[in-house]
């Protein structure tokens, strides 16, 4: 009985080892982007692009953010629910406006792909429809799976702008 303090120790630490555990076990579940920087190919742009969006078109369809959501970034979850999904995309979904067109026409970059500082990449363009384009402007983050995740969609319709601008969609 005279040598008891190992064995508190030792009950201690398990304590908060099991105390622990659950958080530990959260966090590796949980995937991290990373800070890989390289931009990808631009079919991997056009993917990311195309399904973000057709992932909107479905949520707007169906009214149900629910899976828009479950396909963005744990850090975008965190900060929005599916009912600030529907908020925020309320106007696009009241209008009807169709985006499954995205799927047979090619995205024309309004600037160079780029990285955050934190790692998100941002990927903005629009598609030339007629009478008003559709602009995109999208992040994404990275897994360290390879996977990446939607962090942001801003979409918006206007009128084409004749002047100086890039015709060569991304293929």
């Amino acid at each position: 009985m005279r040598n008891i303090g190992p064995l508190i120790r030792f009950a201690f630490l398990s304590l908060l080892t099991s105390a622990a555990a659950p958080y530990a076990e959260a966090q590796a579940q949980r995937p991290h982007p990373v800070a890989d920087t390289r931009i990808p190919s631009d079919r991997v742009q056009v993917v990311l692009i195309k399904n973000a969006l057709i992932a909107l078109n479905h949520a707007n369809v169906s009214g149900n953010y629910t899976v828009l959501r479950d396909l963005c970034s744990p850090q975008l979850r965190e900060r929005q629910k599916a009912s600030d999904l529907t908020l925020a995309f309320r106007d696009t979904h009241d209008r009807s406006r169709d985006l499954s067109f995205v799927l047979t026409m090619n995205p024309i970059p309004a600037q160079s792909p780029m990285f955050s500082t934190d790692g998100r990449l941002r990927l903005v363009g629009y598609f030339p429809t007629r009478p008003q384009e559709l602009h995109y402007d999208l992040t994404f983050l990275k897994t360290a799976k390879g996977d990446w995740w939607i962090d942001g969609i801003v979409i918006r319709s206007q009128q084409p702008a004749i002047a100086n601008r890039p015709r060569n969609p991304v293929r």
